[in-house]
């Protein structure tokens, strides 16, 4: 990540100020190229520092640890959604509202003291905008906001009637008014999937009704343009029960094809957007395996931590700008 001189070079030397003033800092470089070197080896002050988040609020603080537990950078969308944005302005409307004393989100209160900054960093996906500490200040304040966590969690984070509480993992478990019943896993999808083959071999299939079933075929080959495919499907009827539900399960794993989210009844995709299944795949069933075996789990829990964590892992780069789901029974975006 840019390091804190970097991260304020862009910046004016009105903005510089409002910087060292919140700080307490005088700053007495005219020059900005100067006044930029003169503030960042102030900042880099362990004792100044120390004090500058002594005096910021608890959701100022909050905002700032969680940039500290994630490596010192989030997905700007995502930091964002829970801390709000920084109003964009030229240095003429900022001296005249002064949005430094009248913040309009954390993010601002962070943003005017230089503990917050923004740029695009190269992911797996593509550039993506992230806030982040500047590199050589998260040093500094790494240590100091990690003896702060632990102390409040020790104070305030006890485990909650005897339940696994652990942020580490998404959710936690049940408490037993949450416990039902369990469902077990069967093989009736084979059933079905046979059904729906011989439907198809004779032309009477109702192609409307059963969208995921004629996706998993066409997945495991069995199917293609609603045409049974004679070989593969002479094997899967000759595959013993056990056999066969592994050649689904494991076509199911694999694909690129089968797209839940484009299959869930209720909602409307538009646009030429596009989406990785078999990454979302792979992401929930990680998810899913770091739940404690033998466990019953909060499923309300369990949604609201990947919310919470986790909110953009199905958007390519933290794309919001491409994406048009719409409720399917009032035409609502979501």
């Amino acid at each position: 990540m840019p390091d804190l001189y970097h991260s304020l070079l862009h910046h004016d030397l009105g903005h510089l100020r409002i910087v060292a003033g919140l700080w307490g800092i005088e700053l007495e470089s005219t020059d900005t190229d100067l006044a930029t070197k003169e503030l960042a080896a102030s900042l880099l002050d362990l004792e100044t520092a120390a004090e500058l988040i002594d005096s910021l609020a608890p959701e100022a603080r909050a905002a700032l640890t969680a940039l500290t537990d994630s490596g010192g950078r989030i997905p700007w969308a995502v930091f964002a959604r829970q801390f709000g944005g920084v109003r964009e302005m030229g240095a003429g409307k900022r001296d005249r509202e002064r949005p430094h004393l009248k913040p309009a989100s954390i993010a601002e209160v962070l943003f005017y003291r230089a503990l917050l900054a923004s740029a695009f960093f190269d992911t797996d996906k593509g550039p993506q905008e992230f806030a982040y500490i500047p590199d050589d200040l998260f040093l500094l304040l790494n240590r100091e906001e990690r003896k702060r966590r632990e102390g409040e969690k020790k104070k305030n984070l006890a485990p909650l009637a005897g339940l696994a509480v652990n942020s580490d993992l998404p959710g936690r478990e049940a408490a037993l008014n949450e416990k039902a019943h369990m469902l077990s896993a069967d093989d009736r999808v084979l059933d079905d999937a046979t059904t729906l083959l011989a439907a198809l071999r004779v032309g009477r299939a109702d192609y409307q009704s059963y969208p995921r079933l004629q996706a998993l075929l066409t997945a495991a080959k069995l199917s293609k343009k609603n045409i049974p495919q004679t070989e593969e499907v002479k094997a899967f009827l000759e595959a013993s029960r056990t056999d066969a539900l592994e050649m689904l399960v494991t076509a199911w794993r694999k694909s690129e094809a089968f797209n839940e989210l484009r299959l869930m009844p209720g909602i409307v995709c538009e646009g030429e957007w596009k989406n990785s299944p078999l990454d979302t795949r792979n992401s929930i069933l990680g998810f899913l395996e770091t739940i404690p075996k033998d466990k019953w789990w909060s499923l309300n829990s369990f949604v609201n931590a990947i919310k919470q964590k986790r909110p953009d892992f199905q958007r390519p780069a933290g794309d919001y700008d491409s994406w048009f789901i719409k409720r399917a029974s009032d035409g609502k975006f979501l």
